[in-house]
């Protein structure tokens, strides 16, 4: 059983994990989580203010942590009757200007400092000594409960002869004004409670022994083992399916050397074709040749709309491309293209469509527009064997304008 202890009384210990308030471990990884508040030193604020105490930031993030914990069983050890001082004199030898003994501030500042520093709420403390008696030993203390604001908590304890309530739980949370001081009183008091979950160290000979139905369990478990593995591997499988479907999505969002690379992927796919002998010299962004036609042309993504300057960069391109084999002796025919991301800072259903001026002058230039959201459906057609690459071709060859599908 893990059990993390977070005090000053306790300082070494086989059987508990000790922290400190100022870096708790994870509550959640322990059986049970200890919060000793039963130590002179908790009761201290150096500075001038009696509804305070030293670290109280620290026990203020504890308490979240345990408002955040959802397995794990808290224990608070209360204090007894200690002299809560504050306004520091000297701290070395424990001198403060102003002290207050608990008992006399007990529904004044000290249930200030549980509520707001520790979120305990729930109960009204009453001053008496008495002492309960915990697997035979006797366990003093100087507080209990008020009976009378404690509805929805089980009584654990109670103080000999005088039956004054000592010890109390909510079930996930529990709280004593018991003097517990030691580990070997710390156990005593979780074994009284029933705390402890002892458990029989398993020896692996008694794993071997075969009892009642335990081979068939065994390979039905081996059968479902498999089954997890063989989903696991195709839940796999299907990830890495979609993390490229992903990528060819991100033409609706990409820019530059990203949509670049997407759009060339797509047209090898689909054209069967190799771009990887293009070499970008900072003119047209691509050029191919398919069935003796070669096309030629720009690609962009922006968050404006499609304008003039992008259709006539493209058909410039295909002059640039006549300028420099002008001396061959014929002419490839030839078309231009613009691929286009444009408001690709919108969600699909926001973005505009190209205006019609746009659109005149594609047709009037010979400019064939393809938006990178048909590319992307051209590209799902030909996957799902709607539309072959011979359909694709012609709309290369033949389209201009804008090409809709």
């Amino acid at each position: 059983m893990k059990i993390q202890y977070l005090g000053y009384n306790i300082a070494k210990s086989d059987k508990l994990t000790i922290s400190s308030f100022e870096s708790p471990k994870g509550l959640d990884s322990f059986d049970i989580n200890v919060i000793d508040l039963n130590h002179i030193y908790v009761w201290r604020n150096d500075e001038n203010d009696s509804y305070c105490i030293n670290k109280s930031k620290d026990y203020i993030l504890l308490t979240q942590m345990i408002n955040n914990s959802i397995k794990s069983k808290i224990i608070y050890i209360f204090p007894q009757d200690y002299c809560f001082k504050y306004n520091v004199h000297n701290k070395t030898n424990d001198e403060y200007y102003r002290k207050k003994e608990l008992r006399k501030v007990l529904n004044q500042e000290f249930k200030y400092i549980l509520e707001n520093t520790f979120s305990i709420k729930d109960f009204i403390f009453e001053y008496e000594n008495n002492e309960t008696i915990l697997c035979t030993n006797c366990y003093s203390s100087a507080f209990y409960f008020n009976k009378n604001c404690i509805f929805n908590f089980e009584i654990l304890n109670n103080a000999e002869y005088t039956g004054k309530i000592t010890t109390i739980t909510n079930g996930i949370k529990f709280y004593t004004t018991l003097n517990i001081k030691s580990e070997e009183e710390l156990f005593d008091f979780l074994e009284h409670n029933k705390l402890l979950k002892e458990k029989s160290e398993v020896p692996e000979w008694l794993k071997q022994i075969k009892f009642y139905n335990d081979e068939t369990i065994m390979h039905k478990m081996e059968e479902n083992n498999k089954k997890i593995n063989d989903i696991a591997l195709d839940n796999e499988n299907n990830q890495k399916i979609l993390e490229k479907n992903l990528y060819y999505k991100k033409m609706l969002i990409a820019t530059g050397d990203e949509l670049v690379n997407i759009v060339f992927d797509v047209l090898q796919e689909i054209l069967e074709i190799d771009l990887a002998s293009f070499v970008d010299k900072k003119k047209e962004d691509f050029k191919f040749e398919y069935n003796n036609i070669t096309f030629i042309g720009e690609i962009k993504g922006v968050n404006s709309n499609v304008n003039n300057k992008m259709i006539s960069q493209t058909d410039d391109h295909l002059s640039d491309f006549l300028d420099d084999i002008e001396n061959e002796k014929d002419y490839p025919e030839c078309r231009k293209i613009l691929i286009v991301n444009h408001q690709k800072n919108k969600p699909l259903e926001e973005r505009l469509d190209i205006h019609n001026n746009q659109i005149s002058k594609a047709n009037r230039d010979d400019v064939l527009i393809i938006e990178t959201k048909t590319l992307l459906l051209i590209l799902d057609k030909f996957r799902k064997k709607e539309l072959v690459k011979e359909d694709f071709f012609n709309m290369l060859r033949e389209k201009k304008g804008i090409l809709s599908i």
